[in-house]
């Protein structure tokens, strides 16, 4: 299975960070009792707004099933209005 995408700045607020912070995007497949983590991978988007960084990552062999994605950054408000889309593609 394969992650690819893009994060990109729509915006910043007065005040922000010089820089974005680094995006996690982490793949779970869910499960019981628990959603096994399938890979992860990072990105920052760049600090020209609207200038769209790509990323992709291999998953390696994961079995059919339901998946879902968790995008964070560690800091809770950097001043930064980011935004992303990604494709998730079995062999």
């Amino acid at each position: 299975m394969t992650f690819a995408g893009e994060v990109w700045a729509r915006s910043k607020d007065g005040g922000a960070n010089p820089a974005p912070m680094q995006i996690t995007n982490r793949i779970y497949r869910q499960g019981w009792p628990s959603d096994p983590l399938a890979c992860s991978v990072n990105r920052t988007p760049s600090s020209t707004l609207h200038v769209h960084r790509s990323f992709s990552t291999n998953c390696g062999t994961q079995p059919a099933d339901t998946y879902y994605v968790v995008a964070y950054t560690v800091d809770d408000d950097d001043g930064w209005n980011t935004a992303g889309e990604g494709t998730l593609r079995m062999p």
